[in-house]
């Protein structure tokens, strides 16, 4: 073979080199596109729990609750209910608000600082926090939610801007759907005067406000869950332990998984709990909310047991 014929056959390889080149870059294996993930085995199936005959009248000490259903499928169905519109105060059942304001406006390593006036101007220093102390974001999160510190959500408004704070909460709640809220201030505490300026809501939407966070903050609810927990300066001393305000998640005849809670309670509130609970027979899960209790955890034992008591789960 001559010099020049070499250089041809040469050529003519390496274009056929490049044309599979490009052939192979550009035209993926089916595997390799989006094609939707097959799961093989047995489809969501819709699922409806149904109301058995002949159940008990449920006697709470509160005429303002409700409770929910979600399915796998996402369809919804109100178990029980009275009031469910009924505007009042939910005391620091606020903070499940103030945690999202949080979530969207502050990194889990920012440095939040315990100011003189959040120990003057709040109560319920359940951390014990000091002027001049410094936090993670993350760390005073844990105290906010799950002892309920109101010093820490007074921290988290003032490190924002209070005012700004309190007009970030009610565009969560629209955005949420939240349609008979109203928020101003961060803990849920009562302040002077009583009869203006207060937090209040509905049995309803606390149960929306509970499933968009499930849905998209679940990281929220896992702190909840939470018995107690360890909380230290950012530096990562001056430790101090933490006790859950939800008396349910040591309760022994609660038999139900708890995915997520918040207490509330001041003496104009009355007592008040949000939890959202699995299903019987893993069907789904349950939104039950109480508000304006005189015994909040017995209430909500009752309303959850009289929902798996009275409807079938299979």
């Amino acid at each position: 073979m001559n010099q020049k014929k070499f250089n041809i056959t040469v050529l003519i390889l390496l274009i056929i080199c490049a044309v599979l080149g490009a052939i192979f870059i550009f035209v993926k294996p089916e595997s390799s596109k989006n094609f939707p993930i097959i799961k093989f085995g047995e489809p969501v199936k819709t699922f409806s729990p149904q109301l058995s005959e002949n159940v008990q009248d449920l006697v709470l000490t509160t005429d303002s609750f409700i409770s929910v259903f979600v399915g796998k499928d996402n369809k919804q169905k109100i178990l029980i209910q009275q009031n469910k519109d009924k505007p009042l105060r939910i005391a620091s059942i606020t903070k499940l608000t103030s945690a999202l304001v949080i979530k969207d406006n502050v990194k889990d390593g920012d440095v939040i600082t315990i100011n003189k006036s959040n120990i003057s101007e709040a109560e319920g220093n359940s951390g014990n926090f000091q002027e001049n102390e410094n936090f993670f974001a993350m760390d005073l999160m844990r105290a906010m939610l799950i002892p309920s510190d109101n010093i820490a959500a007074k921290a988290f408004a003032e490190s924002i801007g209070t005012e700004k704070f309190v007009l970030l909460m009610n565009e969560e709640a629209k955005k949420v759907g939240m349609k008979n809220s109203a928020f101003f201030n961060p803990s849920g505490l009562d302040y002077l005067p009583y009869d203006s300026g207060f937090n209040y809501s509905t049995p309803e939407d606390i149960a929306i406000e509970m499933l968009y966070i499930k849905n998209k903050y679940p990281d929220i609810f896992a702190l909840t869950t939470l018995k107690n927990t360890e909380v230290c300066n950012y530096r990562g001393l001056a430790c101090r332990t933490l006790i859950s305000t939800d008396q349910l998640l040591n309760s022994a005849d609660f038999p139900f998984k708890i995915l997520g809670a918040k207490t509330g309670s001041t003496p104009l509130a009355g007592k008040n709990l949000a939890m959202i609970i699995e299903a019987p027979e893993g069907q789904g899960i349950i939104v039950n909310v109480v508000l304006n209790s005189l015994d909040h955890f017995a209430d909500m034992k009752k309303l959850t047991n009289w929902v798996a008591d009275s409807y079938s789960w299979k």
